[in-house]
């Protein structure tokens, strides 16, 4: 090999580093962009931190008919929207890692817990269709008996989680496309459905929006003035002693299947498109 080719190969060949070291500053992290450009691999990634040994997207069950729960990641995203004055002013929310129903509590995940079936909005034999006709008071008492039975110390979602995991890094009215899609559940189904047969979002949950209105932990506000920056619950001076439910039911349109959505009952409020799934911390 002469020393002109040598010196050619050379050159070649720290071309190729270089490149190599420019797309891992670039793309080391996986840029995945969706429809709306969100890079979900870095929301996904910070959610580890340093020296945890986290996998975000890994699913837990705390015990055989307990829900299965999926680790969120932490993040950062905005809450909110322009659309109606109960969802303005759109804020950004800091959000810790948490963990989050893979789908909501189904009625045979209820009667496992508290021996009963209140539900009215489905088949009798659907064990796997959501709970229903449960108020707010209803579910802390669930959770109670969830806890004792499990030693853990699972919880609603607060609202800003709920909306952060709802959205999975997106900024559309649905992380799933309700704005195109027709086969969400909702529309005036005369029925709940089985849980997890429709889409999932990017962060793997399924039936954020239509089936069953989910509740929340947070008191009930006219606006998010003044609201949490950090996504815990807004639990004081609850307006009419209102809590917040999300998501859209079996008999919602697509404007109130939308991630922002919110809507406010009395805790004792119990119909048969009123259901929740589960939420606790990380430890």
């Amino acid at each position: 090999m002469n020393r002109v080719t040598r010196s050619v190969l050379i050159l070649l060949l720290s071309a190729v580093l270089v490149q190599g070291v420019y797309a891992q500053a670039l793309y080391g992290k996986g840029f995945i962009p969706d429809e709306n450009g969100t890079n979900l691999d870095e929301i996904m990634l910070k959610g580890k931190s340093k020296g945890q040994s986290v996998v975000v997207g890994e699913s837990i069950k705390d015990c055989l008919d307990c829900p299965e729960m999926i680790i969120m990641p932490a993040g950062q995203f905005t809450m909110g929207s322009f659309q109606f004055p109960d969802e303005m002013p759109p804020h950004e929310v800091n959000v810790l890692i948490f963990l989050l129903a893979k789908t909501e509590v189904t009625r045979s995940q209820w009667r496992s817990v508290m021996g009963t079936d209140p539900s009215k909005g489905s088949n009798y034999f659907c064990s796997t269709c959501p709970v229903d006709n449960v108020s707010w008071n209803d579910i802390q008492e669930f959770i109670v008996r969830l806890n004792r039975k499990t030693g853990k110390k699972h919880r609603l979602p607060s609202e800003a989680e709920w909306e952060y995991a709802a959205r999975a890094g997106t900024t559309t009215n649905s992380a799933i496309g309700i704005d195109q899609t027709s086969g969400i559940k909702g529309d005036n189904s005369t029925t709940t459905e089985p849980v997890g047969r429709e889409k999932s979002n990017a962060f793997g949950l399924f039936d954020m929006h239509g089936n069953v209105w989910e509740w929340v932990a947070d008191c009930w506000h006219e606006n998010y003035v003044e609201a949490p920056p950090n996504g815990s619950a807004w639990l004081n001076v609850c307006l009419n002693d209102a809590r917040v439910l999300r998501g859209g039911s079996r008999y919602s349109g697509h404007l109130e299947r939308r991630s922002a959505t919110r809507l406010s009952y009395p805790p004792d409020t119990r119909t048969n498109s009123f259901g929740f799934r589960l939420a606790r911390d990380h430890n």
